[in-house]
């Protein structure tokens, strides 16, 4: 990734390969679009950008960063690892995660249901959203 290729991936908008992010909050939270990323074709998660393709930064790259790794890691079965990059782009600092498709699918989300029990769950790309994967998929 370099910041040519980035500028380009920001220009062409969000698409089956490319989700924008203002900020992250929750790991579980992205966790979703990077599972999704892994079961489909890969991608590429820009955080530090409006859905509208504004460039808005980031407050903290590593905060950013603990988060991404955090639902690589905890959120997803079996985990995956992401390429991480920081780059500033007018002014902005924004992260990049670089998502390689998986040869180990399905890759499933873990989340609990009401009865605080574990459920796994595979999620694709499919246009500019990720969704639940049919189980012939996963």
């Amino acid at each position: 990734m370099n910041k040519k290729k980035l500028k380009r991936l920001i220009e062409g908008g969000e698409s089956t390969t490319v989700e924008f992010k203002r900020k992250l909050n929750e790991s579980h939270k992205i966790a979703k679009e990077l599972c999704a990323f892994a079961n489909t074709k890969g991608g590429v998660l820009i955080v530090g950008i409006d859905d509208d393709g504004t460039i808005c930064g980031v407050m903290s790259e590593k905060t950013e960063e603990e988060i991404i790794m955090q639902a690589c890691d905890f959120d997803l079965s079996p985990p995956i690892n992401p390429q991480i990059y920081n780059f500033n782009i007018m002014g902005y600092e924004v992260v990049v995660a670089v998502i390689e498709e998986s040869s180990n699918k399905p890759i499933n989300l873990i989340s609990l249901n009401e009865n605080n029990q574990k459920i796994k769950r595979a999620y694709i790309r499919v246009g500019e959203k990720s969704v639940m994967a049919s189980s012939e998929m996963a």
